[in-house]
This record gives C-alpha cells, structure tokens and sequence, in this order.
C-alpha cells in the first residue's frame, strides 16, 4: 500500500474546494446537491486518510 502524500491531500482538499465552487456557480438545485455531497466525500477521504 502507498503511503499517502501531503500533495495527495491537497489535491482531494482542491477537488472539494473545486465542487463548492461549482456548487455556488450553478443555479440548478440537484445539481448544487450533489456538488456539495461529492466535496463532503472528498473531505471525508482526507479526514480517513490522513488523521
């Protein structure tokens, strides 16, 4: 198994910045929901991954 890297970690934090972002552009609401539960998921693979 590889270890994970703190580049790795800022990637996933970048991919959820990226989603809230995207989240707060779009003015369709199921899309907005599911922009922001992907960001949580991303999140919660760093919190599983690195703590």
């Amino acid at each position: 198994m590889a270890i994970p890297t703190i580049e790795k970690r800022e990637e996933y934090v970048g991919y959820a910045e990226h989603c809230v972002k995207l989240a707060r552009q779009t003015k369709d609401p199921e899309s907005r929901r599911i922009l922001r539960e992907m960001a949580a998921e991303w999140l919660k693979l760093v919190d599983k991954t690195y703590h």
